[in-house]
């Protein structure tokens, strides 16, 4: 937790305040509004925050009432003011997984960068100016297909934001794209690797390394018949499927989800394309909202375990994941924020937090 941002909010509270001023940098007097102070006169201000620089939070304190003395600024706020609590949460939520840049646990960031600037800020989400030359020749982009295009709809219609259509890409044949990239022509010489690809219409997903570098593609199939939705390769067979490196900032929390449709919704946030989410190390992993499904379950249970903060819906939350609650539960990315950062359990609270949805 942080004084500052504990002082930022109690400064947005103050006008309710009577009697608000500042005494000392962390040390505010004013008109307790529990117990509305002296009912005699009126100058009387016993209502207190003060830091407490061991915990670095403000807390509370009245010399009359003694109501609710000793609280944590942010308990007192969630009781004063249970609007602007939403907000301090989600503040302090962006705030309380930052920590130390950490490096991968493999090779896949050291892949050299090309020497254009590749990337630019938009929002708190990293935009793709200039992909792979491989991959770019032999795609189309989102962006460049015509509107009335069956992927350009899909893609419209899961409400995905404007970035991902400059990211994301499309392909009349899956295969051709792969055997243009070069994927898999050293595992053998028959043919027989590529014969395993699917040759169907796809979405493309790129797998980029943190400096743009392309790392895999993956095809997100057009037919809903197709035995294979997803189908993944990887232009070394070393290289994970993360997806979302190139979005990262290190410096600030990481979010872990499992598809990168998913991704996208959600700032500094990366896709492991996989129910483990551990394979990669965030510092908040959100699981899909399938709590009857056994693989993901174990998951949770796995990620609880470790110790690891996990945000673990309420049963309320109908939609089965980050893309669902978009488009058929109409949540924005503020919404969205405030709904993981307002469900974050870890350590104990966290068994107790999965025991109760277990029953459920």
């Amino acid at each position: 937790m942080s004084m500052s941002l504990d002082k930022q909010y109690v400064d947005q509270v103050r006008f309710m305040l009577i009697g608000f001023e500042w005494e000392r940098e962390f040390v505010a007097n004013f008109r307790c509004p529990l117990c509305g102070d002296s009912q005699k006169s009126a100058k009387k201000r016993r209502g207190y925050f003060y830091p407490d620089r061991k915990e670095n939070v403000l807390r509370f304190k009245c010399h009359n009432c003694s109501e609710q003395s000793g609280w944590s600024f942010q308990f007192w706020l969630k009781s004063f003011n249970p609007a602007m609590y939403q907000e301090y949460q989600l503040e302090l939520f962006k705030e309380s997984g930052s920590s130390p840049k950490r490096t991968l646990h493999n090779d896949d960031n050291k892949l050299v960068a090309p020497r254009a600037s590749t990337t630019a800020r938009v929002g708190a989400i990293k935009s793709v100016r200039r992909l792979p030359d491989a991959l770019s020749s032999n795609f189309t982009l989102i962006r460049d297909l015509p509107v009335e295009h069956e992927a350009r709809i899909y893609m419209e219609g899961r409400r995905f934001p404007e970035w991902a259509y400059e990211l994301f890409g499309y392909v009349d044949n899956y295969r051709d794209l792969v055997s243009a990239l070069g994927i898999g022509s050293d595992l053998d010489d028959d043919g027989e690797f590529l014969k395993k690809v699917p040759n169907d219409r796809r979405i493309i997903i790129p797998l980029l390394s943190e400096t743009m570098q392309l790392m895999g593609i993956q095809g997100r199939a057009m037919d809903k018949n197709a035995t294979l939705r997803y189908a993944t390769a990887k232009t070394n067979p070393d290289h994970n499927k993360t997806f979302g490196l190139h979005r990262l900032d290190r410096k600030k929390p990481i979010i872990v989800v499992e598809g990168p449709f998913d991704s996208t919704f959600l700032p500094n946030c990366v896709a492991t394309a996989d129910s483990n989410l551990l394979k990669f190390d965030g510092d908040v992993y959100i699981p899909d909202n399938q709590y009857r499904n056994r693989q993901i379950c174990e998951g949770i249970e796995k990620i609880i375990a470790s110790g690891k903060k996990i945000c673990l819906f309420p049963p309320n939350v109908l939609w089965k994941d980050i893309n669902d609650m978009v488009t058929k539960g109409g949540m924005s990315q503020g919404d969205l924020l405030r709904l993981v950062a307002g469900n974050i359990f870890q350590g104990m609270k966290a068994k107790l937090r999965w025991a109760d949805l277990r029953k459920v």
